[in-house]
């Protein structure tokens, strides 16, 4: 499988997002967590680590939890997996 940069956009207390943490991990693929709710609150570094980014791009993404980044890509978690499994 070619490397790919993905990133989970979860939140705490969300059964499904633990599920993609579960899958992504059983794939065998590297990821990075980024949690929802301190990236979609302002605090000290928003301009630094792109949360105001994150902000403007998905002004819905607390609805859209599991959120899954794949190269330059966002997918839902049905999207993601089958992304996934297709280059493997």
């Amino acid at each position: 499988m070619r490397l790919r940069k993905v990133t989970l956009y979860s939140k705490q207390n969300c059964g499904l997002c633990s599920a993609a943490k579960d899958k992504l991990s059983r794939l065998g693929v590297e990821y990075q967590v980024r949690d929802i709710d301190y990236i979609t609150s302002l605090h000290d570094g928003w301009r630094e680590d792109g949360s105001i980014d994150v902000m403007a791009g998905h002004s819905t993404i607390n609805n859209h939890i599991p959120m899954i980044q794949i190269d330059d890509r966002y997918y839902n978690y049905t999207g993601a997996m089958k992304e996934l499994k297709r280059g493997r």
